[in-house]
């Protein structure tokens, strides 16, 4: 059994944004204020959340009895579609999402940046651009910057502009973020800017992506609901913590909340939104607990992180409370152990370093054809339980394992087996 998971407040995104509207049917979807628990009535709600604030969830959603059993042969095929969607993200993805191969070899020699911000996820990201620049036969270079402050990202992409390299990349910061003079001054040198993991994002010279942008986190937001649909056999509700400072992130809450919508008239959603100051005072997983308390037949806890469910069970067991299912989005090396025990049930997965990777897919089809390629934004995953979460090395999702491989091909290049990321 893995030990008590310890939050970490430094190891989040640090993206800035204010918090999403949600939608808020009142016997179903709710959402919570981000100082107490009660049911968010604020005049700031958006005209999309007031129009679906009493609607009625999912009319082609299955109905099921209270065995979990579909009624009407209509009903039977819309459940055994959510099944199968289940069944076939539980299976390690095996191929890259690009298929696009470049007209030729690009030129060894040239120079990688990444902008990173030291946090985990960025640098297994940086170690997947340095995989590939040393596939390509290029040199791989980092700045970094406070992720807490623009104005050290600003500083850090015109120092990466100083050293002439052929692109630079950059990973889960608001485009907002870059500053107008930073992003005139990349077009006037014709270097690309690759961004990736960020939305919304307005793409055009010199910026392009977006690999792990929001068409990646609609696809995880949805496997995530149809499982937690299916494993409460349409009955279920759940907790759901939101990262407010992160807009990515905002995709992905609204994904699951639109799939379960759609699906599961029984369900109920209860969104509780945290935000940095949240984070770093060490309250989000009290929030969470707290949620937990006050709605005692809400049986399902949701992360948007796998390092914000650290210290979760230990929580929420000196709270009194047993019988959840835990679990969210991107597994961290604890979610594994809980997975393995039992303890938590469900995470979904997605390779870091495959991004950093895809980033530099995207760079070579600018720099090489002369414009970006779409085919990088969804990203493979996979839902992991316990009974597959021995498919995962070393804690970290890095799936498929051969990537930087396929990646080879559609670059023409040597194939090599990975180092960096495999090592």
């Amino acid at each position: 059994m893995p030990g008590p998971r310890i939050v970490e407040p430094h190891a989040t995104p640090a993206a800035a944004r204010g918090p999403q509207q949600c939608p808020q049917p009142d016997h179903a979807i709710k959402r919570t204020d981000s100082k107490n628990d009660t049911e968010h009535k604020g005049s700031n709600t958006s005209e999309k959340s007031k129009r679906l604030k009493y609607a009625v969830l999912g009319s082609r959603a299955p109905v099921l009895d209270s065995a979990g059993t579909a009624t009407s042969s209509s009903d039977t095929s819309s459940w055994q579609s959510l099944q199968a969607a289940v069944q076939r993200l539980l299976a390690a993805p095996k191929s890259i999402s690009q298929t696009e191969a470049l007209p030729s070899k690009p030129p060894s020699g040239r120079l990688a940046v990444f902008a990173s911000n030291g946090l985990a996820g960025d640098e297994r990201t940086g170690t997947g651009i340095h995989e590939a620049a040393n596939a390509l036969g290029r040199s791989y270079s980092q700045v970094t910057y406070d992720a807490s402050n623009p104005a050290t990202l600003q500083a850090a992409l015109m120092n990466a502009l100083a050293k002439k390299p052929a692109a630079v990349m950059v990973s889960a910061q608001p485009q907002s973020q870059f500053g107008t003079s930073t992003i005139s001054a990349y077009a006037a040198a014709h270097v690309p800017l690759i961004q990736g993991s960020d939305a919304p994002v307005t793409l055009g010279d010199p910026i392009y992506g977006t690999p792990a942008g929001a068409a990646s986190e609609e696809r995880i937001g949805k496997a995530l609901a149809d499982w937690f649909i299916v494993d409460s056999k349409g009955q279920g509700k759940a907790i759901f913590e939101t990262y407010t400072s992160a807009p990515i992130l905002g995709v992905y809450r609204d994904a699951f909340i639109d799939e379960v919508k759609l699906h599961c008239p029984k369900c109920g959603v209860l969104v509780v939104p945290v935000t940095q100051s949240d984070l770093e005072a060490d309250q989000l997983i009290p929030k969470v607990v707290n949620a937990a308390r006050a709605n005692p037949t809400y049986k399902y806890v949701f992360f948007d992180n796998g390092e914000f469910a650290e210290g979760v069970l230990a929580q929420l067991s000196a709270a009194g409370l047993s019988g959840l299912t835990v679990g969210g989005r991107s597994i961290d090396p604890y979610g594994e152990a809980a997975l393995e025990a039992g303890t938590e049930q469900v995470w979904t997965g997605q390779s870091y370093y495959l991004e950093g990777e895809a980033l530099v897919d995207v760079a070579l089809h600018v720099v090489e054809t002369g414009k970006g390629t779409s085919s990088d934004d969804v990203m493979p995953m996979q839902l992991l339980t316990r009974s597959n979460v021995s498919e995962l090395d070393r804690g970290q999702f890095n799936l498929p394992s051969n990537s930087i491989e396929q990646y080879e091909t559609v670059w023409h290049v040597p194939i090599k087996p990975c180092k960096l990321t495999c090592s």
